[in-house]
């Protein structure tokens, strides 16, 4: 199998701000720890909106998060996909605000996160 690239995967969620403070990667393939996820990633919201329906027999569910930053500008992006014979390759793009153009000292806690097609593949994250 030659590789290939995939772009074919649907954003649900890109944010600034979010209750997930840690940096992190996810595949989610379950709804249980897709409502875990969901349930921190808007902790603090009112209402606290419902989770995006996902389904699980064809699809799942690839999340990145930046963590906690002391001000705005920062962003993180899962920007492409390729699959490989072995495993989905996830290319994530982070932004930094350049010296003297930081944003208001708000924190931030900026994340990606997206619905794509199923595989049991392993899944790496490349930045």
């Amino acid at each position: 199998m030659a590789d290939t690239i995939d772009n074919t995967f649907e954003t649900i969620e890109h944010n600034a701000y979010s209750g997930h403070k840690s940096s992190g990667e996810y595949v989610i393939r379950n709804e249980g720890e897709w409502n875990t996820l969901w349930n921190q990633v808007t902790a603090g919201r009112i209402p606290q909106p419902e989770a995006p329906s996902v389904d699980f027999e064809t699809q799942m569910i690839l999340g990145v998060f930046l963590g906690e930053r002391r001000s705005g500008g920062y962003s993180i992006e899962i920007s492409r996909i390729r699959e490989t014979e072995n495993s989905l390759e996830v290319y994530v793009t982070e932004k930094t605000p350049q010296f003297g153009m930081m944003s208001a000292s708000a924190l931030s806690q900026p994340y990606h996160l997206i619905k794509t097609g199923l595989t049991d593949k392993e899944v790496k994250y490349i930045r």
